[in-house]
């Protein structure tokens, strides 16, 4: 009964959000895990990837996830506009971009945005939620080796644990696993 929710600033078909989202014999198989987002029972997905929803000329996995109810949306402002209901973001074609280039991505949410939205909405079920949220970009730029990158995805990281540990201490019924 517990509301689901599932966050990355990599893309919703990779590796860790696929692992609690989709059940699959390969992790390279995008399609078959985006098409299991969308007929899936969770309520709020964020993160990247629109592109393994939107390639495949079998099958619009967009307008489906629309007629599952889902509210899709490609930005920030389109995010924050969502009050109710499930949530399907897909922010970049695969990848979000590093939180150190946000300035030029205005319009693409952080981990925190995308964090604060989804507690938002999942929190509307009385009988609770669980979330995972992966700020999976930090090991991307540590497999590049680079450091710029690394420090600035650690303060993303930083600022969105510093939101939920604030949210879980006021709750007292939340917990907080690292």
């Amino acid at each position: 009964g517990k509301s689901v929710g599932v966050i990355t600033d990599s893309y919703v078909a990779d590796a860790t959000p696929a692992g609690f989202l989709a059940h699959t014999t390969n992790r390279a198989d995008k399609y078959s895990i985006a098409r299991q987002i969308v007929y899936g029972q969770a309520q709020v997905i964020l993160g990247g990837g629109i592109k393994y929803f939107s390639q495949h000329s079998n099958e619009n996995l967009l307008e489906e996830a629309k007629k599952q109810g889902w509210q899709v949306v490609e930005n920030l402002q389109d995010m924050q506009k969502v009050n109710k209901g499930r949530l399907l973001g897909l922010f970049a074609d695969e990848a979000m971009p590093f939180y150190g280039e946000k300035e030029e991505h205005a319009n693409v949410p952080t981990l925190k945005e995308m964090t604060q939205k989804a507690i938002d909405l999942l929190s509307q079920n009385e009988k609770g939620f669980v979330l995972i949220v992966e700020a999976g970009k930090i090991d991307w730029a540590l497999h590049d080796n680079e450091l710029g990158p690394t420090l600035w995805e650690m303060i993303n990281l930083d600022e969105t644990l510093a939101y939920v540990r604030d949210f879980a201490q006021k709750k007292k019924d939340t917990l907080l696993y690292l």
